[in-house]
């Protein structure tokens, strides 16, 4: 399949121009006409039935990765027996054309991304099964325009299986890169991503591409100690990178994060030295491998070269072309765009992409309701909001619906005021049921803020807190039954507090810890909630259907939390996803985080710095917010990975604060 400018693909992708090809297949940028984003069209072309099987099988697992280090599968599909996988595109520079225009980069620029990519690679591996990448090298990792690494091209990716064995044969690997598993047909692992994932920053280092691993194993080069090359590189960094790049995959780190961890450790020493050595005159040469190992890398090689001869003449050697067992999935070594547009901060430098996170299930078939013109976007519900736009002064709540056209835009439908009495409102939650809203207004005996409980069309409010102090953060447990809020105690620190939906039954659940702002996991098992402490905010959580309600740290890898400042979090009706705002100083985002994942796949989806607030959709794939980016408050609303960020309020009156009805 050869595409052109104005060429669609699959109804949907209006191709743009050729970011690069190579001798099995092309990368294309294109317009996603149905997200009005653009993409990256890979075009892997190989004809055959079992090439087409093992790719939908590979793109099935690369579909579900959200990592704000890699980017996100959009789509994959079979045309005309070409295999297309579109991703998200990026905008930035690879590190080869990096390090051929400006060399050799420096140590910390050098960590910071080697971390990052790292962190990428432990969630790929952390996959069931694990998944690898198999193509690390410079030309395979884009620098965003706000200085973050993302790993790119999953062209030869693919699950790793204990009987699997690498099918790529000569054409799936890059000289230099390439482990000599990987090279020599054998099996490949996560060990493989590790030696690759060290050469890259081996050349990063030094501006010069390692010694290939093939030309090592037969004896004919050693590796250059980089501190041959750049004597100011750290030895214990150097001594990491060596191990990292051994020749047996035995001899290399147990996983990623161990070799990370020694590249940081001043006082690494290698337990076993993954080479033996000797000196001679200034440099340090490797020991000739045993004949056995010089003799399988030797027939691993004379076993390549056949396969390419058969393969290129097409009439040679029969026999052994019925012995492959697979046709090679191919690469292209090209230095294409591809990213997930997904703007992160340093600390997100793990995800969804991407990106927490839509799937491509997502974007393939989202949740909408018809109408005649328009679908009701998120899954069928209203979305509830706070405005002061009916006297200009005192802030109801209001409903609206969200549609989509059938030009793919989203359309706010017309405001309805649902709350007209005297006081502010505030924080609207719908009912799981959808029957009924709570929110916080001024109590009715004036004693502090309530949480209230209407029904849905406004009608029936009762006061569910008529007492002393702010009751506030009202949130519904999954099936309806209690509600959790925020309470200060006689001395001002906020604490949790939860209670039958009428009001009654009201239990503490706070002792030691200042806790507020609650929501429920869609099982009630768990309530996540922020907690503060020596001024900072961190997301908690307690088990609520154990027994056990000691407060547990959401993200028990890092002290502070890769999160950061947590505000207002809200589990998505699926329950894998939590929404939050984080706080930078002055500034406020959205981001999302997988549950499971405990802070690994963080994503943050908006960049203005003026973004809070978040509300998911019925269907888990779609989100609301409040921002003050256009200079006054209004609600926002895009796709679970923040695409398609959409103006819903355009008024000169305050929007904020939504909240969307699930059922």
């Amino acid at each position: 399949m050869k595409l052109k400018r104005g060429d669609i693909l699959h109804e949907r992708y209006l191709i743009e121009s050729l970011l690069g090809k190579g001798g099995m297949g092309a990368v294309y940028l294109a317009r996603d006409q149905n997200l009005d984003q653009m993409v990256a069209v890979k075009v892997n072309r190989d004809p055959s039935d079992q090439a087409s099987q093992q790719f939908l099988k590979e793109a099935q697992l690369l579909a579900v990765l959200h990592h704000t280090n890699l980017p996100r599968v959009i789509d994959y599909f079979v045309a005309e027996k070409d295999q297309i996988l579109v991703m998200d595109y990026i905008a930035g520079e690879d590190l080869a054309a990096l390090i051929k225009k400006e060399g050799a980069q420096p140590l910390d620029k050098v960590i910071h991304w080697a971390v990052q990519l790292a962190d990428a690679l432990m969630y790929m591996h952390q996959q069931k099964p694990p998944v690898i990448h198999r193509d690390i090298k410079p030309g395979n990792v884009k620098i965003t325009p706000a200085g973050e690494a993302v790993l790119v091209d999953f062209g030869i990716a693919k699950a790793s299986e204990l009987t699997q064995v690498t099918a790529t044969g000569a054409t799936g690997y890059t000289p230099g890169f390439a482990p000599p598993e990987q090279i020599g047909g054998m099996r490949t692992g996560p060990s493989s991503d590790q030696y690759s994932l060290a050469a890259t920053i081996y050349q990063l280092l030094s501006g010069r591409q390692p010694e290939d691993a093939i030309q090592r194993g037969l004896g004919k080069v050693t590796l250059t100690p980089i501190h041959e090359l750049m004597p100011e590189i750290p030895p214990h960094l150097g001594r990491a990178l060596e191990r990292g790049m051994s020749l047996r995959p035995e001899q290399r780190f147990q996983d990623i994060e161990e070799f990370v961890q020694a590249m940081k450790d001043p006082d690494f020493q290698p337990a076993v030295s993954p080479v033996t050595t000797k000196q001679k005159g200034r440099h340090i040469i490797q020991r000739k491998p045993g004949r056995v190992w010089i003799w399988l890398v030797g027939a691993a090689g004379l076993l390549i070269l056949l396969a390419g001869i058969v393969i290129a003449g097409n009439k040679l050697l029969p026999g052994v072309v019925a012995n492959l067992k697979q046709t090679p999935v191919p690469t292209v070594d090209m230095d294409a765009v591809m990213a997930t547009g997904i703007a992160s901060a340093a600390s997100a430098t793990r995800t969804h992409l991407a990106g927490l996170a839509m799937e491509a299930a997502t974007l393939n078939a989202p949740t909408l309701t018809p109408t005649t013109d328009k679908v009701i976007l998120g899954g069928g519900g209203e979305l509830a909001f706070v405005s002061d736009r009916g006297d200009g002064k005192t802030l109801q709540i209001w409903t609206m619906m969200i549609y989509m056209n059938n030009q793919s835009r989203i359309v706010p439908g017309e405001a309805h005021q649902l709350t007209f009495s005297q006081g502010d409102k505030y924080q609207p939650s719908w009912s799981p049921d959808g029957t009924q809203m709570v929110y916080v207004a001024p109590g009715s005996d004036g004693n502090g803020l309530d949480i209230w409980r209407m029904a849905a069309d406004g009608s029936d409010a009762v006061d569910l807190t008529n007492k002393p102090g702010d009751e506030t953060d009202p949130a519904w447990s999954p099936d309806g039954h209690l509600i959790a809020y925020t309470k200060p105690s006689s001395e001002g620190a906020p604490l949790l507090y939860y209670m039958n939906n009428d009001g009654s039954g009201v239990q503490l659940l706070s002792e030691d810890y200042q806790e507020s702002q609650p929501t429920w996991s869609a099982d009630k098992q768990w309530l996540v909630y922020v907690i503060s402490a020596r001024d900072y905010d961190y997301l908690y959580m307690r088990r609520m259907q154990q027994g056990s309600l000691i407060p547990v740290a959401f993200d028990q890898d890092s002290y502070f939390g890769r999160l950061g400042q947590v505000s207002h979090p809200f589990f998505s009706p699926d329950g894998e996803w939590i929404a939050y705002t984080r706080l930078n100083s002055r500034a406020t985002y959205i981001c999302t985080v997988g549950f499971e994942s405990r802070g690994a796949d963080l994503q943050q989806l908006t960049t203005s710095g003026l973004d809070s607030w978040s509300a998911w959709s019925a269907d888990s794939r779609w989100i609301a917010f409040s921002s003050t980016r256009d200079g006054n408050p209004e609600i926002y609303v895009m796709t679970s990975s923040g695409q398609m960020q959409t103006r819903l309020t355009d008024n000169s009156a305050r929007d904020i604060q939504p909240s969307w009805k699930w059922k």
